[in-house]
């Protein structure tokens, strides 16, 4: 067997569990109400059904002081100097949304900044938006205003009721990223559906500049599971696309490639209405309980949630047999929350077959270490 010879500088080679406790990140989901059903949506039922669509100023106005007196101090404790806030809906810049919940995400932002600043902590904004609206001028000054990037959320199926909503976030990504230049990442969720999408009738990914970094989230199964979860073959066909197609601005086929981690340990605190501040273990809103989620593993996942990988990890490995695979010291691994799910459907693993087809086609890493001297600082600049 040959194996990879990748020119890759230091920082690229992956540890087996490596903890980053010198940056946090936050969600807070500062409403539910949204201008899409998305059937796959984590907020809604396996149908696409919302129960809750509302906004409630009070919750957003007492939210700072909840985020800080909940993270504080574990940032303390760990001597932390920054954290990403995540903000999102529901679809926080949906075009009937009055202008003045706009006024509330301002002192929402304000507020933060000014608590965490008075510790000396640094506040580095995300928006997360599905891109479907057209009252551009307000979410670019929002924008602006706290120093954002943001983050849209693109789905070639179950997402889009028409081509023309699908024209709408073209537009949208054109409009901040083209013609204002904000920090523009792009997001999509591997599924069964979108996978298979893009490789037989969707182009956003084969059109979209290669410098853009495309956070590709992994599918935590659900009740629609059964139409939803990719098997090993799935995973591997897209990856072998995707590479084929030297779409290395991907974060897992970069990953894969780089040999880092495709789960990144990592603290991440979600704030939401009605629930309690959490640290998230990858299962938070979802309805199928522990116990059936994992099977017969459920009582070996215990502890701190932020502890979830240094528990899933073992057992993921003998599940997956990754102690005879002669990529095991240097494999960016797969994503064991979906790997210890009961019904996931066990086959040979993509990675070690991606690995194998890369071994048998020295061009790709031509072709890689090209894409980095082209795209690399800014897609490293831009990445999550």
């Amino acid at each position: 067997m040959t194996h990879l010879t990748l020119n890759l500088p230091a920082e690229f080679v992956m540890k087996k569990i490596c903890f980053n406790y010198r940056g946090m990140n936050a969600q807070a989901i500062l409403h539910t109400h949204c201008n899409l059903r998305c059937k796959f949506c984590f907020e809604t039922k396996s149908g696409g059904i919302r129960e809750n669509n509302k906004i409630n100023v009070d919750y957003i106005r007492k939210l700072p002081r909840d985020i800080f007196d909940t993270i504080f101090p574990t940032m303390q404790k760990f001597n932390i100097v920054y954290f990403n806030m995540n903000i999102m809906g529901g679809e926080l810049f949906s075009d009937d949304i009055p202008d003045e919940i706009f006024d509330e995400y301002y002192n929402f932002a304000k507020a933060l900044v000014n608590i965490f600043n008075d510790k000396g902590i640094q506040v580095k904004f995300t928006t997360i938006s599905n891109g479907i609206y057209q009252k551009y001028d307000r979410i670019l000054q929002f924008i602006n205003t706290i120093g954002a990037r943001i983050i849209l959320s693109y789905d070639p199926i179950d997402r889009f009721s028409c081509d023309q909503q699908k024209q709408i976030w073209k537009n949208t990504f054109d409009y901040f990223k083209n013609k204002h230049h904000i920090r523009v990442l792009i997001s999509t969720l591997l599924t069964r559906r979108t996978m298979y999408e893009y490789q037989h009738n969707d182009r956003m990914l084969l059109d979209t500049d290669r410098s853009i970094f495309v956070d590709t989230n992994i599918y935590v199964p659900r009740l629609d599971y059964h139409e939803y979860l990719p098997s090993d073959d799935d995973l591997f066909n897209f990856y072998k696309w995707c590479i084929d197609h030297e779409l290395f601005n991907l974060s897992d086929i970069n990953n894969i490639i780089a040999h880092k981690h495709i789960c990144n340990q990592e603290w991440f605190f979600v704030f939401e209405e009605a629930k309690e501040p959490s640290l998230s273990d990858c299962l938070e809103g979802a309805v199928i309980p522990k116990d059936e989620y994992y099977g017969e593993y459920w009582n070996k996942i215990n502890g701190h949630e932020v502890e979830c990988l240094k528990y899933k990890q073992p057992i993921g490995i003998l599940k997956r047999g990754c102690y005879s695979c002669e990529y095991f010291n240097t494999c960016s691994e797969m994503c064991w929350t979906q790997i210890l799910f009961q019904h996931y459907p066990m086959g040979e693993c993509p990675i070690k077959r991606i690995y194998e087809y890369i071994s048998q086609n020295q061009s790709v890493i031509e072709n890689f270490n090209q894409w980095r001297i082209n795209y690399g600082d800014e897609w490293n600049k831009n990445s999550i």
